[in-house]
């Protein structure tokens, strides 16, 4: 029995010190740069149909690193947000930006995901380099004009609904100001209140 234990915590102290060894990488002070957001914002989205539907980012915070052994110990520096919602009683807390450091397999990297009412983007991944070779568009919503737009189709490989989000447009700026939906519907950024 005492062999098992020896055996059991033997790997257990090889694990967490290989960990201890693994240098970490670090996010580029240019990637971290291009977050729009900040706590206690108020992102209120419009879609064509009149639906009004508002986020609050309730964390914007870097520095984190992925808890698992093994993992590769890459920065991530995350934005999150919370919508009210009409199924669960006290709203729900959601992602809706990612960004992670280089590693062995990845260049650094952003998440893109999002959720409103009957409407959701998941992940889609981006390279910081697609990003920054991307072209700035114009976009006039019914509530305001942005110059620093970039285009992203998210067509993942699995089969999506007509709800989801095949396209969006982000501002440089203001982060998410126009979401469109596989069926046609669009959501556009009203505004933002800041507290």
């Amino acid at each position: 029995m005492t062999k098992i234990r020896d055996f059991i915590i033997a790997v257990l102290l090889t694990f967490s010190l290989e960990g201890c060894s693994q240098e970490r990488t670090l996010l580029s002070e240019e990637i971290k740069n291009i977050n729009p957001y900040s706590v206690g914002q108020k992102l209120i989205f419009v879609s064509s149909f009149g639906i009004e539907d508002t986020l609050t980012i309730t964390n914007v915070e870097g520095g984190r690193f992925p808890d698992a052994i093994g993992a590769p110990l890459n920065e991530h520096f995350v934005v999150d947000a919370f919508r009210r919602s009409t199924t669960v009683r006290d709203g729900v807390d959601i992602r809706i930006l990612t960004f992670s450091a280089k590693d062995p397999k990845y260049e650094e990297k952003i998440d893109f995901s999002f959720s409103l009412k009957k409407t959701r983007l998941q992940m889609a991944y981006v390279d910081f380099s697609d990003y920054q070779s991307r072209a700035e568009l114009n976009l006039s919503t019914d509530f305001d004009s942005y110059d620093d737009v970039l285009l992203f189709e998210n067509y993942p490989k699995r089969r999506i609904f007509d709800s989801e989000i095949v396209e969006f447009y982000w501002s440089k700026s203001a982060g998410y100001v126009r979401l469109i939906q596989k069926d046609g519907t669009e959501w556009d950024l009203k505004s933002i209140e800041t507290k």
